[in-house]
């Protein structure tokens, strides 16, 4: 049994069609069959139930298939840490990440990350929580950015508490509080982002005695924003996602008990990561000291990690 073959039906399950998984090895889809019958008949059993659309696994498939991401991952892990011996000079990092870390934060971190490693690699993936864990599981990626509450049972590595808001309308009646309460916002419109999208604003409310009513669901923060804006409701939002420049027409007021959203990194195994995550997590460690920048604070202040430090010696957390 041979690693491309496994990697063919790594591909196969991602994409769920024969015809794209070929298109996107560059194989032909006869060859992607051939290869998939090949490894059925080493195994003694069918792997996949080939419909006219779409392909999925079988029982036996899934059990099979839950050793063969591990060897994939094993044999990735085997591979990097042999570029380890060559000081990265080459590599793969293969991260997750979602809009507002990619926004604030991530443009900062490359720039240092490829200026220690420029050599490695990096592939970046952007999307909601839940589609940071699915892509881990998935072995599609190693490393994302998530919030706690969204780890879907994965190890979290805290990284920042990043302070929740609540978004008023110029002129609305709550706008000059200084710190507002649940039952204070019992009776207003809601603007909510759409399930998987949560940045803690559903977390806030579940946690109240009351029912919103909910006058809209959108999936983009500055959607919401822009709705707030025109008066068409209120929302929470972390503080990370909000520049100076978005809260025009928009007061932010603080909500009492300083609720948070818990910023921070995951993997399948925070302990066990290939050279390029480990170096990157150290990287994202020594920049934010725990402590994330101002809304328009640059990541510019900082102390870099000893590069030439012994990997055991280093004083990390990962």
């Amino acid at each position: 049994m041979s690693l491309q073959r496994y990697r063919i039906l790594q591909k196969v399950v991602h994409t769920g069609s024969l015809a794209i998984a070929a298109s996107e090895l560059q194989l032909t889809p006869s060859a992607v069959s051939h290869a998939l019958t090949s490894l059925e008949q080493e195994m003694g059993f069918r792997l996949l139930l080939r419909k006219r659309d779409q392909v999925q696994l079988t029982a036996e498939g899934e059990l099979a298939w839950q050793h063969i991401r591990t060897i994939l991952h094993e044999q990735q892990l085997l591979m990097q840490k042999v570029d380890s011996l060559h000081k990265l000079e080459t590599g793969v990092l293969r991260l997750g990440t979602f809009s507002s870390v990619s926004m604030r934060w991530l443009p900062h971190l490359l720039d240092e990350y490829h200026r220690l490693y420029p050599q490695v690699t990096i592939q970046l993936r952007d999307g909601a929580y839940n589609e940071i864990t699915d892509w881990i599981a998935a072995g599609e990626i190693e490393l994302g950015f998530i919030s706690e509450t969204h780890t879907a049972g994965l190890p979290f590595q805290l990284l920042h508490e990043d302070e929740l808001f609540c978004l008023l309308p110029d002129g609305h009646p709550l706008a000059k509080e200084s710190e507002l309460h649940p039952e204070q916002l019992r009776q207003e419109r809601w603007i909510l982002p759409v399930s998987g999208c949560d940045t803690g604003v559903r977390s806030f409310i579940a946690e109240c005695d009351w029912k919103p009513y909910i006058a809209y669901e959108l999936e983009d923060d500055h959607s919401m924003m822009a709705m707030v804006r025109q008066g068409h409701g209120i929302t929470i939002l972390p503080e990370l996602i909000m520049k100076e420049s978005d809260r025009q027409g928009m007061q932010l007021v603080r909500l009492s008990g300083r609720p948070c959203r818990r910023i921070g990194l995951t993997a399948l195994n925070l302990h066990d990561l290939s050279p390029a995550a480990r170096r990157f997590a150290q990287c994202v460690t020594e920049i934010l000291g725990h402590h994330a920048p101002s809304m328009n604070e640059k990541l510019t202040d900082y102390t870099r990690f000893d590069e030439g430090a012994d990997d055991d010696e280093t004083d990390v957390y990962f």
